[in-house]
């Protein structure tokens, strides 16, 4: 970690306290707008939860955009990780796991996005798929070939992977969130 400032998380409809104060985070809330928390946002905080008790993730902030106003009406919390989790995602995901904060999860279609869900899967038992599985890669999957990159997918420990895994190893063909935004929304 380079200092407490560039290890950020872009989130929405999430509540933060302190042991002596509440961040004022709600504002964005009412404002239906995201919220960069660095390390040093969070370093302090010792209870958070989402909007609804429920939060969604996501790899991509083109993504996260195009999911902020459904996340307003429906009155959940959204998180972007924008790739591979930094230490203030696992900061802010452990502490919404502490909280009770059901965590649902959609990544892209390749070996890297899996490999992210894996290690949330592994890592959270508040933790469940959404709109990530074969019939879902199916829809989206894309001309991108990804031989090189199908090793990846032997470290894969869950089996709720199983099927994606093979389904990507004979396709070799990778399958982009972008694509899904419309059915995420339907399905938050």
């Amino acid at each position: 970690i380079r200092d407490q400032i560039s290890n950020s998380t872009t989130c929405y409809g999430l509540y933060g306290k302190t042991q002596t104060t509440e961040k004022p985070w709600q504002a964005f809330w009412e404002m239906h707008e995201p919220l960069q928390l660095s390390l040093y946002n969070i370093k302090d905080i010792v209870e958070m939860k989402a909007e609804g008790q429920k939060v969604y993730i996501v790899e991509n902030p083109a993504v996260f955009v195009g999911l902020l106003e459904t996340a307003a009406k429906k009155k959940v919390g959204l998180v972007c990780t924008s790739g591979q989790l930094n230490t203030s995602s696992y900061m802010i995901l452990d502490l919404l796991e502490v909280s009770g904060t059901q965590m649902y999860y959609n990544g892209d279609f390749d070996p890297e996005g899996i490999q992210i869900a894996d290690k949330l899967k592994q890592r959270y038992k508040n933790f469940k798929l959404w709109c990530y599985d074969e019939d879902y890669y199916m829809r989206i999957k894309g001309e991108v070939e990804i031989d090189d990159r199908l090793s990846k997918l032997n470290h894969i420990q869950s089996e709720e992977f199983k099927g994606l895994v093979e389904r990507i190893r004979k396709e070799k063909r990778a399958g982009y969130q972008e694509l899904l935004v419309e059915l995420l929304k339907e399905e938050m």
